[in-house]
């Protein structure tokens, strides 16, 4: 009775590592932003954590995750989707369908300025889903019509951000993921994380 018994639990140790990969498939995991095209909203360096998405659930004003070739995960705004005509002029700020999504608020943001130091800066504002994002024009302008079965992906930092204005808009399936929570902010010049921005939902 014994060796059985044995035989069943090494299987099932062997089947461990397999029903992790389908955990983190199924329920998402952490992701570390290491670039600036999402300041102010996610800084670089911050970890997120990102969730599985169904394609046909994915709206207007998300922040997903996509996989690129040559870019890997990268996280940006959906702005568009097939059938939208998504317009971004360096200093009007983005339109969608015709509508100026855009608004010169005037609104104060905190970003990083330099490695060590933060600063509340004057951005615009965009709503998505009826809560306020702060962002900021710039960078090169575009024009076009989403294709069937792709979305059109911004960062919130316009300026800085490579997003579809340079790539296109990506197909759906390359969406792998939509970003709901900052887990972790930090700073090389300090030894505990900035809980102030961490654990925090975000839009």
């Amino acid at each position: 009775m014994s060796a059985p018994r044995s035989g069943w639990r090494f299987a099932a140790l062997g089947l461990l590592p397999v029903a992790a990969l389908v955990f983190r498939f199924s329920a998402g995991g952490p992701l570390r932003v290491e670039t600036e095209g999402m300041e102010p909203t996610i800084w670089r360096g911050e970890l997120v954590w990102m969730a599985p998405v169904e394609v046909d659930a994915l709206q207007v004003g998300d922040l997903v995750v996509a996989e690129l070739p040559g870019e890997g995960l990268i996280v940006k705004r959906l702005v568009g989707l097939e059938g939208d005509e998504v317009e971004v002029h360096p200093s009007r700020g983005l339109f969608l369908n015709g509508e100026q999504r855009t608004e010169d608020a005037g609104l104060l943001a905190l970003r990083p300025s330099g490695d060590c130091a933060v600063e509340a800066q004057p951005h615009a504002r965009e709503r998505w889903s009826g809560a306020a994002v702060a962002v900021r024009s710039g960078g090169p302008a575009d024009r076009r019509r989403v294709p069937l079965g792709h979305a059109y992906l911004l960062g919130d930092d316009r300026a800085s951000s490579g997003d579809s204005r340079l790539w296109g808009p990506v197909p759906v399936e390359q969406i792998v993921g939509l970003v709901r929570l900052r887990l972790l902010s930090g700073s090389p010049c300090e030894i505990f994380p900035r809980w102030e921005r961490s654990f925090a939902r975000l839009r």
